[in-house]
C-alpha cells in the first residue's frame, strides 16, 4: 500500500493532470495537499475536475479564505491572495455578463470545500504515522496546545499559528512524519529531519528552483525513501 501526496496546485490544471498521469494508481491513496485554487489561471477547472472525479484532498488556506470571502475581514485578503485569478477563471469558463452568476459559482465552491477534511493521520506498518496537513504543526502551536497533538489538530484553524496558516518550522515528534504544502521552497520536496516540505512553488515560474508541481509517493508497508515526481509548470 502506498500514499502519494501532491503539493499546492494553485490553478495549474494541465500541470496537475500531466503529473498524475505518471503516478501509479494501484494500491495507492492519492491526496492533494490543498490550495487547489487562486494565483494560477485555471482554478475553476481544477475545482470542477476534483469534484467530478472525487479526488481526495485536504483544505488549504486558499480554500478556507474562499469560504470566508464574504466576511468583511477577509474580502480584501481573499482577492489579494489570488482570489482575483479564481474569479477570472470562472468568468472565462462561463463568459458570464452578470457578476451575480460568478458569486453563485463561488458559493458552490465554498459549500464543497466546507465538506472536506482539514487533515489526515495515516499509520504505517513500521510504527510511524503520517500527519498530513496543509501548513503543518509548529513547535509554538504544540506548546500553545499544551503539548497535545490532538489539541493541535482540533484547534480553531483561524487561531494564530494553526496548521492551516503556519509559516514556522515544523515540529519534530517521535513516531510521526509531517508532510505539508503551503511553504514554497526552492528545489522542493525537501526533507528536514523526519518531515517533508512538498510545495515547490508551481506558480512561481520566475523564481530559481521553483515552477514545479511535486508529489511524494510513500511506501506504507516498508520504511524507505519516498519516490519523487515533479512536473514543470505547463500553465503559467
Amino acid at each position: 500500500m502506498y500514499l502519494t501526496l501532491v503539493g499546492d496546485v494553485h490553478g495549474c490544471y494541465h500541470t496537475l493532470l500531466t503529473l498524475l498521469e505518471r503516478i501509479p494508481r494501484e494500491n495507492n491513496q492519492i491526496i492533494l495537499m490543498g490550495d487547489l485554487i487562486n494565483k494560477g489561471p485555471y482554478s475553476y477547472e481544477v475545482f470542477k475536475w476534483v469534484r467530478k472525479e472525487g479526488v481526495e484532498f485536504i483544505l488549504g488556506n486558499h480554500e478556507y479564505l474562499c469560504m470566508l470571502r464574504n466576511q468583511e475581514r477577509y474580502q480584501k485578503l481573499w482577492r489579494k491572495q489570488g482570489g482575483q485569478a479564481t474569479l477570472a477563471s470562472i468568468d472565462r469558463h462561463y463568459a458570464f455578463k452578470n457578476g451575480k452568476h460568478v458569486q453563485v459559482i463561488l458559493a458552490q465552491m465554498a459549500y464543497f470545500f466546507a465538506t472536506q477534511r482539514k487533515y489526515h493521520l495515516i499509520p504505517t506498518a513500521y510504527g510511524k504515522t503520517f500527519i498530513v496537513t496543509h501548513g503543518g504543526i509548529s513547535k509554538r502551536l504544540f506548546r500553545q496546545q499544551n503539548y497535545s497533538l490532538e489539541r493541535c489538530l482540533n484547534a480553531d484553524v483561524l487561531t494564530p499559528n494553526s496548521y492551516l496558516f503556519n509559516k514556522q518550522k515544523l515540529l519534530s515528534l517521535e513516531g510521526y512524519i509531517q508532510v505539508i504544502g503551503h511553504q514554497p521552497k526552492a528545489y522542493a520536496p525537501l526533507k528536514v529531519r523526519e518531515n517533508y516540505y512538498l510545495d515547490s512553488g508551481c506558480v512561481y515560474t520566475q523564481r530559481p528552483g521553483m515552477g514545479y508541481l511535486s508529489a511524494l509517493m510513500f511506501n506504507l508497508q516498508e520504511e524507505e525513501p519516498p519516490r519523487v515526481f515533479k512536473q514543470q509548470n505547463l500553465d503559467c
